[in-house]
C-alpha cells in the first residue's frame, strides 16, 4: 500500500488555474503524503573540510537525541537572497551515504535481521553493519519504525539506543538489553487527562477546534473489498485507544462499540479533475462532520475508481495523531489489508502516556519561573 502520490502530480498537470483552485483546496484539506519532513543542518565552516561525523557526536552531547539533525550539510557559504536573507530555496538537498556491493555483510541472525528491517524502512537496496543510520537518511520518526519492526521480529530495542548505537553492529550488541515494558492488551476506556500540548491547543479557545485535524489519502492494493478496508478500521480503532478519545468536560476514551463508518463514494463517472475536487469536498464533509464531545475523531471515506485503485481517505483530529503516529497508523492498516488477522502487541497506552506526562510536567512546575525569566531576556 503506498500513499497516493499521483494525487499532487495530476494536480500539477492540470491548467494553471485549475491547479490553484485544487492545490489550495488539498492543502486546506490537509491531505498529504508520508511525512518526508527531516531536520537538516547547513553548516560554514572555517576550514576547507568539515568532519560531519565529529559534529554529529558533539551535537549528540550537548543535544537531547530529537534535536540532532538527521543530516549536516557543508557549504562554502549560505546561499542569499537579493535582499540579503538566507535563500532556503536554494539550500542543496542533503544526499544520503550510497552503499555499495562491498559493504560489511551481517555476520549474525541478529544482524541480518536488522539490515533487511533497515533496508525495508530506509528503502535502500544494501546497507552494510557498518552504515550509519542517520547518515543513510534515518530520522526519528524512522528509528520508532525500526524499533516497532524489531519488536515484532522478536528483538527488544528501545528507540534511545538507535541514536547511541547507529550502526547495526553496535545495535545488534544492545538487542534485549533495555528492560521489557509490559504494557495491557485489554481494551482501555476512561478518564485520560490532557497532555500539556492538549492543554495548549484547549487554551487557545479556537472559534473551530473541529478543524484542527489532519488527512492522509491512500491508494489501496488490488483486489481489497470495501468489507475489508470496513473490518481494518474496526481493528485499528479496537487497537488504538486514542482513536476513541472524547471531550467534554474533560477527557476520556469510549469504549469500541461504535467504530467510525465508511463513507462509500463512487468516482467512476468523474475524470481526473472533477475525482480531485470530490476528494476536496467529502474531506471538508467529514472535518466538519466531527464532534469533539461526541468523540470518535477519526472519519473515513472509500473512492471507488473503476479501473484505477481506490483511493482511503483517513481524517483524524491533531488531538490524536501527529507525524510519529500516522506512520504507526499506515503501516498498521497496510498489515491488516495485506491479510493479517490481528497486529502486533500494544506497546505503552495513551492512558499511561498521559498519566506519566502529567505528573513529569507537575513535578517541573517549580522550574517554571527560571525558563520564563530566560525567553523575557
Amino acid at each position: 500500500m503506498t500513499i497516493k502520490q499521483e494525487l499532487h502530480q495530476r494536480v500539477a498537470a492540470l491548467s494553471p488555474s485549475q491547479r490553484a483552485s485544487l492545490a489550495q483546496q488539498l492543502d486546506q484539506l490537509g491531505v498529504s503524503e508520508r511525512s518526508s519532513q527531516r531536520l537538516v543542518a547547513y553548516v560554514v565552516g572555517r576550514s576547507a573540510e568539515i568532519d560531519t561525523a565529529v559534529l554529529r557526536d558533539d551535537l549528540k552531547a550537548k543535544l537531547p537525541n530529537y534535536m540532532v539533525p538527521t543530516a549536516i550539510v557543508p557549504l562554502v557559504q549560505m546561499p542569499r537572497t537579493a535582499n540579503g536573507k538566507v535563500d532556503t530555496n536554494a539550500l542543496p538537498e542533503p544526499q544520503p551515504v550510497v552503499t555499495t556491493a562491498n559493504a560489511a555483510a551481517p555476520r549474525t541472525p541478529t544482524e541480518e535481521i536488522l539490515v533487511q528491517i533497515w533496508k525495508d524502512v530506509l528503502g535502500l537496496g544494501a546497507v552494510g553493519i557498518d552504515d550509519n543510520f542517520f547518515e543513510l537518511g534515518g530520522d526519528s520518526i524512522l528509528s520508532i519504525q525500526i524499533v516497532s519492526r524489531a519488536r515484532e521480529a522478536g528483538l527488544r530495542l528501545a528507540p534511545n539506543q538507535l541514536f547511541e548505537q547507529p550502526t547495526v553492529a553496535e545495535l545488534a550488541a544492545v538487542v534485549n538489553v533495555a528492560p521489557e515494558v509490559v504494557a495491557t492488551q485489554e481494551v482501555v476506556t476512561g478518564e485520560v487527562p490532557l497532555t500539556p500540548i492538549q492543554t495548549w491547543f484547549f487554551e487557545q479557545d479556537l472559534a473551530a477546534p473541529q478543524h484542527w485535524h489532519q488527512a492522509m489519502l491512500v491508494e489501496l492494493p488490488e483486489g481489497v473489498s470495501e468489507e475489508q478496508v470496513e473490518g481494518a478500521i474496526a481493528t485499528l480503532w479496537t487497537h488504538h485507544d486514542a482513536l476513541r478519545l472524547c471531550f467534554d468536560d474533560r477527557q476520556h476514551i469510549a469504549d469500541i462499540s461504535d467504530p467510525p463508518a465508511l463513507n462509500s463514494i463512487d468516482l467512476t463517472h468523474l475524470d481526473a479533475s472533477d475525482q480531485l475536487k470530490a476528494v476536496a469536498h467529502q474531506g471538508t464533509h467529514l472535518h466538519n462532520d466531527l464532534n469533539l464531545a461526541g468523540g470518535g475523531l477519526l472519519r473515513t471515506a472509500l473512492f471507488s475508481r473503476g479501473a484505477a485503485p481506490d483511493w482511503l481517505l483517513l481524517s483524524l483530529h491533531h488531538l490524536a495523531v501527529d507525524a510519529v503516529s500516522w506512520q504507526i497508523l499506515l503501516d498498521d492498516l497496510s498489515t491488516l489489508l495485506g491479510g493479517a488477522a490481528q497486529l502486533p502487541a500494544k506497546t505503552t497506552s495513551f492512558k499511561t502516556w498521559a498519566e506519566t506526562l502529567t505528573a513529569q510536567a507537575a513535578s517541573r512546575h517549580p522550574e517554571a519561573p527560571n525558563w520564563f525569566t530566560q525567553t523575557e531576556q
